[in-house]
């Protein structure tokens, strides 16, 4: 079962064409270039060029435990002096090498690289065109971003060549992707845990939950939809952020009238207040239950008709109050295109009931309690009813990628095309990205 507040996800194609780009943009920049170096078996100075003749992919693929944990072992067993109480723990760091490489590892693939190792003297040494594969991770620090490159894979090259992909390329490479920064998550008054990435099943995902729920897991196979980005709301995460605005939120509603019984005439105002907004999840993922208190107190004046032109008015108390939590619906929808906004569909009937304070007279209050009832049912509901059904909550801002520089080039991500469906238990807005 799937345990995450918000997942943001992103498909390799998109990313592809991105990648695409940039590569049009900057191939003279950043995908052909050289370095020096000392070769270590010869111990010469040389210098690598290279010349990515062809745009790179990626593959957003996650690897099998299996693939992981030989994966793992192999790159533990290829290190140089490890650490002793590396090899006494050696299992438990194969198994979260291995964990750690399913979750969060693709292949980024080079597929026609031009290689050239020669000496600062200029002669020709070593000259080969290879396909390269780059096991590279996904990271997450704090709202950073990074594509990190690990190991370049190839079969087929010699000692030589070999050297200058993993020395020389690979930090290389490190240098031309640069670290994104995530539009951050900010909910007032409530604490969300650092973002985990995931590798799903074609797709670049992002995990986050509130801080007192844990680590956030994605199950295998989890049907995003097809978008070119995704990003998904449980519905009680979103009601707790509704619930955490309207925590203070208390509204009163004043009414005042009059009106004629058959011994005299009434003179009335009326306070009510409308408090204790309170969300929760629906039937539906893109809706939200909601219910709210109303309380008050109503003050009555009655001038009897008798006796005439001497009788006092007589002052008569009520608290109010709703009979049973006021309820209704609050649907979820994105305006100005890219805010996801809860706001209110449906308030169902109300009903007031007014019961009286203080020592009064029985005749008066048989004679004014139910008119009064009448009276503010006709005012007082509408009011509260307004009230409620314009309610609104912003939920989340989908902001823009923040600039991205890449050699002398400045590019943005803009989403765009946002809709809002529900899927797998979650409110979903899918859209568009676009890089300029």
């Amino acid at each position: 079962m799937a345990n995450f507040d918000i997942g943001a996800g992103i498909t390799d194609e998109t990313v592809n064409q991105f990648i695409s780009v940039v590569y049009t943009k900057l191939r003279s920049q950043v995908f052909t270039g050289s370095v020096s170096g000392v070769e270590p078996i010869s111990k010469m100075e040389v210098k690598v060029s290279w010349d990515v003749e062809v745009v790179p992919t990626l593959s957003f693929k996650p690897k099998t435990q299996k693939d992981a944990q030989a994966m793992a072992e192999a790159l533990l067993a290829g290190q140089t002096n490890p650490p002793e109480e590396a090899e006494k723990h050696k299992a438990d760091h194969v198994k979260a090498l291995a964990d750690a490489l399913v979750t969060s590892c693709f292949e980024l693939n080079v597929p026609k690289v031009k290689l050239t190792v020669s000496t600062m003297a200029g002669l020709l040494e070593w000259e080969e065109t290879v396909g390269l594969t780059v096991l590279t991770q996904i990271l997450v620090d704090g709202n950073k971003l990074t594509i990190a490159p690990l190991k370049v894979t190839n079969t087929g090259l010699g000692g030589k060549i070999e050297w200058a992909v993993n020395e020389v390329v690979l930090p290389e490479l490190r240098k031309m992707i640069p670290a994104i920064t995530i539009p951050a998550f900010d909910f007032e008054g409530i604490s969300l845990a650092p973002p985990l990435p995931f590798i799903a099943d074609g797709r670049a995902v992002g995990l986050v939950n509130r801080s007192r729920l844990g680590a956030p897991t994605l199950p295998s196979g989890f049907p995003w939809p097809e978008s070119q980005f995704s990003l998904l709301l449980k519905p009680d995460f979103i009601a707790e952020v509704i619930n955490t605005v309207a925590s203070g939120l208390s509204h009163p509603l004043g009414d005042k009238g009059r009106f004629t019984v058959l011994l005299g005439d009434v003179k009335y105002g009326a306070t009510a207040i409308v408090s204790n907004i309170q969300a929760k999840t629906g039937s539906v993922a893109t809706e939200l239950d909601f219910s709210a208190d109303v309380t008050g107190n109503v003050r009555a004046g009655f001038k009897p008709y008798f006796p005439p032109f001497i009788a006092p008015t007589i002052g008569v108390n009520y608290t109010l109050n709703s009979i049973g939590k006021v309820t209704g619906r609050i649907g979820l929808k994105i305006v100005n295109g890219n805010i996801l906004q809860a706001t209110t569909v449906e308030v169902a009937p109300i009903f007031l009931q007014i019961t009286p304070s203080g020592g009064i007279v029985e005749w008066v209050l048989s004679a004014i309690s139910t008119p009064l009832l009448q009276a503010l049912s006709v005012t007082l509901v509408p009011l509260i009813t307004s009230f409620l059904g314009g309610l609104s909550f912003n939920i989340l801002e989908i902001k823009d990628i923040p600039p991205i520089q890449i050699a002398d080039q400045t590019f943005t991500i803009t989403p765009g095309d946002m809709v809002l469906n529900p899927l797998e238990g979650n409110a979903a807005v899918t859209g568009k990205l676009s890089l300029s």
